[in-house]
């Protein structure tokens, strides 16, 4: 069963479309100072607490420390993650750029589990 954390270093920006399906998943902030969905491959700058129904809607993002986390793959504990083309947590490979943290619980696609987020540098 996944849970969470408090965390006061969450921050809120606005939403740069309908995110109401991405919470718990990956982030981007985006050059328009607006959270995007994540793409594969990407750093990402945290992931999404809450599900903003349109664009500049308030968007609350976890930038690091323990967290939900939607999957889109097959993910065990103690394994990294990195984000898919939508935004999901999937099992990191030695292919990946980035790590962006360890799970804390073993799922699979469509689940929510929960992970400690580290992401590793800058994007």
């Amino acid at each position: 069963m996944a849970f969470d954390g408090t965390n006061i270093n969450d921050f809120t920006l606005k939403s740069n479309a309908d995110l109401s399906a991405k919470q718990y998943h990956f982030v981007v902030v985006n050059s328009s100072s607006k959270v995007a969905a994540a793409t594969l491959g990407v750093n990402v700058h945290g992931v999404l607490q809450n599900a903003p129904g349109a664009a500049n809607y308030e968007a609350k993002v976890r930038p690091f420390g323990i967290t939900k986390v939607t999957l889109g793959g097959s993910v065990t504990a103690g394994n990294g993650v990195v984000t898919d083309n939508n935004g999901a947590g999937v099992a990191a490979g030695s292919a990946d750029a980035y790590n962006l943290g360890v799970a804390l619980e073993t799922g699979v696609s469509g689940d929510t589990i929960t992970m400690l987020l580290q992401p590793i540098g800058l994007s």
